[in-house]
């Protein structure tokens, strides 16, 4: 593993939703619209059509995998991604789906996003076949812990494992917000992604799966150095990210912000751009040209090597 500290950029947001945009659009000033994992599958569906390029575990697709070029699979279970059936069908759901296939079919093809429509509804239907066929033939070889965070880990360990073409894995733990009871919470967090990530590791390692995989961990915002009145902390700017994966280089990286000289709103000074760990992903594990994706050139750290 390595542990990236004082990750940030310039002029830090201390807003959820204009951080959570800057982080994940790359525009800084919080007025994006394509995710910068967006950009990177868009092309890769243009190129493939493979319905599992990129998976995001979760209720609705985060933005960071936003493309108008292209749809991600998002769902919480594997029993969700599929077309629900009426209860007084006796068929499982199939003229439902034949039906809204029929209805996709009907859009004249010459109209704006037609294409798109098209192939969002194939990808869908034949994405909610393989992974239901991959469910009936994955079998977890480590213990998952009980919890949202650890289910989606174990769903793209299925992916994964049953080769279905998977680059992007995208799941969340949420919960980080820690303005009381900072000390209780935080751990009990940290304890969750460690166990979800372990049984993760495991299980990826036992099916012979472990060598492809890197993980990437990321936060809006980091807290602020003081305690507020309700033993915790508010938003902050910079903050340590997480690698982890058999090809990491492991140690720690970064400059550790000074807690002696910090800015004039008391925030800790950020000391390497969260860019330049997006670019190093990019570029030394992802095969992408960073520069492309990222709209520019942000270095790269060391924690991977080169390819």
């Amino acid at each position: 593993m390595a542990v990236i500290e004082g990750v940030g950029y310039p002029n830090s947001s201390l807003s959820h939703f204009q951080a959570m945009d800057i982080w994940q659009t790359l525009d800084l000033n919080g007025n994006g619209r394509d995710g910068w994992l967006g950009k990177l599958v868009s092309g890769w569906v243009d190129k493939d059509g493979h319905p599992f390029q990129a998976l995001n575990v979760g209720t609705q697709t985060a933005q960071a995998l936003q493309s108008i070029n292209a749809q991600v699979p998002t769902f919480n279970t594997v029993n969700n991604y599929r077309v629900t059936p009426d209860p007084v069908d006796s068929d499982g759901g199939s003229s439902r789906l034949q039906t809204l296939m029929k209805l996709y079919s009907t859009y004249p093809k010459s109209s704006p996003y037609a294409a798109l429509l098209e192939a969002t509804a194939l990808n869908a239907q034949e994405g909610s076949k393989q992974i239901h066929e991959a469910a009936t033939q994955y079998h977890a070889l480590a213990t998952y812990p009980q919890g949202p965070f650890s289910a989606g880990l174990q769903v793209l360990a299925e992916a994964i494992v049953q080769n279905l073409g998977l680059r992007v894995g995208y799941v969340t733990l949420g919960g980080f917000d820690t303005h009381a009871n900072q000390q209780t919470t935080h751990a009990q967090l940290m304890k969750t992604l460690a166990e979800g990530l372990s049984a993760f590791y495991s299980d990826l390692q036992a099916h012979g799966r472990a060598d492809d995989v890197v993980v990437m961990t990321w936060s809006e915002f980091g807290r602020r150095v003081e305690e507020n009145g309700s033993q915790g902390t508010d938003h902050g700017t910079a903050a340590p990210l997480f690698i982890l994966g058999n090809a990491v280089n492991r140690g720690i990286y970064g400059e550790p912000p000074s807690l002696s000289s910090l800015d004039d709103a008391g925030n800790l000074k950020y000391t390497v751009d969260f860019r330049s760990v997006y670019a190093t992903v990019l570029d030394r594990w992802l095969g992408a040209s960073s520069k492309d994706v990222l709209g520019g050139a942000f270095g790269n750290q060391s924690f991977l090597p080169s390819l």
